[in-house]
């Protein structure tokens, strides 16, 4: 058994994917989608901690439980709610954090002509 087989072979699913989206990558993706709904006059979002790993283990779900479309798992029939993504996130908070989530600051990226041509040309 390798190394890393040891070391994560114990873990939860919930741990091993915290060994990817440590404390620190969730407070980047926080403070920057914090950042963009202030860039565009959403001055009431404000995201939390919980709420973006609420929305994560959603977008995993849904992956895995797939439906016609996003916004059946908060309706009310029975053959479409899904009562573990409705009881975590209601629909509006999710596409609030979903219309806001951002990675990066867009006002200080700069991507020059030939850097797309690079990124285009595979």
């Amino acid at each position: 058994m390798s190394e890393l087989t040891s070391l994560l072979i114990h873990k939860t699913e919930v741990e091993l994917f915290e060994e990817f989206w440590d404390g620190d990558t969730f407070d980047l993706v926080i403070n920057q989608s914090n950042l963009y709904a202030q860039q565009q006059n959403c001055h009431e979002f404000s995201l939390k901690k919980q709420q973006l790993k609420r929305c994560l283990g959603f977008m995993l779900f849904s992956g895995y439980d797939r439906l016609p479309r996003e916004r059946m798992y908060w309706e009310k029939a029975d053959d479409c709610r899904v009562n573990i993504v409705s009881q975590a996130l209601s629909r509006q908070e999710y596409m609030d954090i979903k219309r806001n989530l951002h990675l990066a600051d867009n006002t200080t990226r700069v991507i020059s002509s030939t850097n797309f041509v690079d990124i285009c040309s595979c």
